[in-house]
């Protein structure tokens, strides 16, 4: 299915509108005021890591967490580690990092 014509304009729409809708947002990370758990693979060659780093320091709440071993999908390869941070989160026991930027 993804090879599919249909499927290959919704990524690519989907692509063309997540930057513009990310700069929009950029301003408005500063004002959160929940905790924020931010989870990152290590080995992520999709995603630059210091743009992990970038939106730790923007949100003043928020822990980063880099899971070794684990790339862009780190929610498929450290469902456990993923698990644990959302339950971390959920009760209150998000501990908070700071930026080493």
């Amino acid at each position: 299915m993804a090879v599919r014509p249909s499927q290959i304009r919704a990524s690519a729409a989907e692509s063309a509108l997540m930057i513009p809708a990310a700069s929009r947002l950029h301003n408005e990370y500063s004002q959160l005021q929940m905790p924020v758990a931010i989870v990152a693979g290590a080995q992520d060659r999709l995603i630059e890591s210091e743009q992990a780093w970038r939106l730790n320091d923007d949100i003043r709440q928020s822990s980063l967490r880099r899971v070794p071993g684990s790339g862009h999908m780190v929610h498929q390869t450290a469902t456990a580690e993923l698990m644990s941070v959302i339950e971390m989160v959920s009760t209150d026991r998000l501990v908070l990092v700071p930026s080493a930027a």
